[in-house]
C-alpha cells in the first residue's frame, strides 16, 4: 500500500523566484516514458538546470535563461532527479519515479549474509550480558534507569528506560535517534513527554543511544562528549566512518546492533513490559536501526522507520547517490564490508508490518535507497511518499499517521480495530 502528497504552486510574488515543475502531478512514470520539466520565473532569470540519477550521476545539463524546458526518460527503474541553480539563491529541486516498485539492489546479497548475523547473534546470547543498572531521577509515576550491557570488540552499549508504576503490564516502545544518535538523559525526557502527549494509555520507553560511551545529562555536554569521541578516532567527522576497512566486525554497527538486541532482551524481560507488545519508531539513520532491530529480534509488533538510512550500498556502482557513509569512502574492500549492514538485505528478514517514508527529493538518504528496502520487504508494509520533500520537513498530515501506526501496534489490546 502507498500514500502520496503533492503540493501546489501559487504564483510566485518574488519575481526572481524559481518555478519548477513537471507534466505529471503524481511525480510518477513508467520505464521508457519521458518526463518533461519546465523551469520558469517571473523575469528571465539566468539558471543552470541538471538532470541527475536521483542526485548521483549528472545526465543532461543546461544553462540559460527561463523559460527552460528540459526532459529525460528512464530505461531502468529509478529516480530523476531535476535541480535549478541560481546565483545566491538556494538550489530548487524535484524528483519524479520510473516504476519505483521494481527498484532493487544493485549488488547481490552475500552469500553468508545470514550464516554471518545468526552466528554472531548467537555468540552473544552466549557470553555474559554483564548488565549494568543505574537508578535515575525523573518525573513521577515512572521509574527511569540508564541500563548498559556489555557489547562485542569489548564495548558496552546503553539505553535510557521508562517504565510507568502501574498494576498492569505495559508495551514497550523502542527508539534510535538520526544523525549521530548520541542520547543526553535531557533528550531522553523530552522525547518521553513528547510522545506522551500522544497517547492516552501509558506505556515504557527504551531511548538507546548508539555510540559506544556512556550518555550526558544535557545536549550541551552530549555534542562536547561526542566531539571529543570523534576527536579520539582521529578526528572523523562522523563515528560512522571508523574502521571501515577492517573487517565487518570492526565496523560501528556491528557493536549498535548486537548490543541495541540486547539491550532490547534486557528490557523484555522487565515484569512491568509485555514482551509480546514491543513496538519501534525511528528516521533516517534511527530508521535503519528499526531495520536491523526488526530483522534480527522477534519482539517487534509494528515498526515505524521514516526515511530510513543505509540502503543499497553499491547503489554507487551504478550511478546513484552515495550512501553518507560511503561518501568519499568508495573502495571495494569498504563496499564489501558494509554489504552485511545493507538494510535493503535486512529487510528481507523481517515479519512485524512495517511503515515506511521517503522524500523524492531527499539529499541525506535518496528515494531510490529507500525504495530498495521498502521493495525487500516481504511483511505488510505501508510507504509514504513525502513527493516534494527533502529529508524534513514533511506533509502536516504526516507525522500524525506515523504515530497512529505506531498508537495501533502498542495499544492494539485496548483499541477496537
Amino acid at each position: 500500500m502507498r500514500i502520496s502528497t503533492v503540493k501546489t504552486y501559487p504564483t510566485p510574488p518574488d519575481p526572481d523566484r524559481i518555478i519548477l515543475d513537471c507534466d505529471r502531478p503524481s511525480r510518477r512514470y513508467h520505464v521508457g516514458e519521458r518526463a518533461v520539466f519546465t523551469i520558469r520565473s517571473a523575469s528571465r532569470q539566468m539558471v543552470d538546470v541538471s538532470l541527475s540519477n536521483d542526485g548521483g550521476v549528472e545526465l543532461k545539463h543546461y544553462h540559460g535563461r527561463t523559460p527552460i524546458q528540459m526532459n529525460h526518460s528512464f530505461s531502468a527503474p529509478g529516480f530523476l532527479r531535476c535541480t535549478v541553480s541560481q546565483k545566491d539563491r538556494q538550489d530548487v529541486m524535484l524528483g519524479v519515479a520510473f516504476d519505483p516498485e521494481s527498484i532493487r539492489p544493485v549488488l547481490d546479497k552475500p552469500e553468508d549474509f545470514d550464516r554471518f548475523w545468526e552466528k554472531n547473534i548467537s555468540s552473544l546470547n552466549t557470553g555474559s550480558p554483564d548488565i549494568y543498572v543505574q537508578p535515575v531521577s525523573g518525573r513521577k509515576g515512572y521509574d527511569y534507569s540508564l541500563i548498559s550491557c556489555a557489547a562485542p570488540n569489548n564495548k558496552r552499549q546503553y539505553a535510557f528506560l521508562a517504565v510507568p508504576r502501574t498494576k498492569t503490564p505495559v508495551p514497550l516502545l523502542v527508539h534510535v535517534g538520526g544523525g549521530e544518535s548520541f542520547v543526553a538523559q535531557e533528550m531522553f525526557f523530552q522525547y518521553l513527554d513528547e510522545v506522551r502527549g500522544r497517547f492516552e494509555y501509558p506505556f515504557a520507553l527504551l531511548y538507546i543511544h548508539l555510540p559506544p560511551y556512556e550518555p550526558a545529562d544535557t545536549i550541551e555536554n552530549a555534542k562536547v562528549r561526542h566531539a571529543e569521541y570523534l576527536k579520539n578516532l582521529g578526528n572523523l567527522k562522523s563515528f560512522t566512518h571508523a574502521d571501515l576497512e577492517k573487517t565487518p566486525r570492526d565496523i560501528y554497527s556491528y557493536c549498535a546492533i548486537l548490543g541495541g538486541l540486547r539491550l532490547i532482551d534486557i528490557a523484555a524481560e522487565y515484569p512491568a513490559i509485555k514482551k509480546d507488545n514491543i513496538c519501534y519508531h525511528g528516521a533516517s539513520h534511527g530508521g535503519a536501526f528499526g531495520i536491523y532491530f526488526a530483522a534480527f529480534s522477534k519482539h517487534f509488533r509494528t515498526v515505524f522507520t521514516g526515511v530510513p538510512a543505509l540502503g543499497d550500498f553499491g547503489g554507487i556502482l551504478a550511478g546513484r547517490p552515495a550512501n553518507f557513509i560511503t561518501r568519499g569512502f568508495h573502495s571495494e574492500k569498504i563496499l564489501r564490508n558494509l554489504q552485511y549492514y545493507d538494510t535493503a538485505y535486512c529487510a528481507e528478514r523481517i515479519t512485524a508490518p512495517v511503515m515506511l517514508s521517503t522524500g523524492f527529493i531527499d539529499v541525506a538518504c535518496s528515494p531510490t535507497s529507500v525504495y530498495s528496502i521498502c521493495n525487500s520487504l516481504k511483511c505488510r508494509k505501508l510507504m509514504f511518499d513525502k513527493v516534494d520533500c527533502n529529508h524534513a520537513p514533511a506533509p502536516p498530515e504526516y507525522e500524525p499517521l506515523t504515530w497512529t501506526w505506531t498508537g495501533c501496534g502498542l495499544f492494539s489490546d485496548q483499541l477496537s480495530l
